[in-house]
């Protein structure tokens, strides 16, 4: 599992990138293998997430929150706010 810590608060989050290809052969985090993707055949998955079913293309993030909320995020934003934490 992968960490990271948002700089302007420290919150810590795990997340996962997706960079396409076969959702059967991803390597997913723990916290993600019992979650129903759906794969629209277009290199994307679609994510159950707290605030619906998010599209997640390639290079996108898929992060679970502390409170076990789910999200998505561009890989620019995330990039932007976040930090692998050791």
């Amino acid at each position: 599992m992968s960490h990271f810590t948002l700089a302007a608060s420290g919150l810590i989050i795990d997340a996962f990138q997706w960079q396409g290809g076969n959702l059967e052969a991803y390597a997913l985090p723990c916290w993600a293998q019992n979650m129903q993707f759906t794969t629209p055949g277009n290199n994307t998955i679609c994510v159950p997430c707290y605030n619906g079913i998010q599209s997640v293309n390639p290079t996108d993030w898929v992060a679970q929150g502390p409170g076990g909320n789910v999200f998505t995020m561009a890989n620019t934003m995330f990039a932007a706010l976040f930090t692998a934490t050791a």
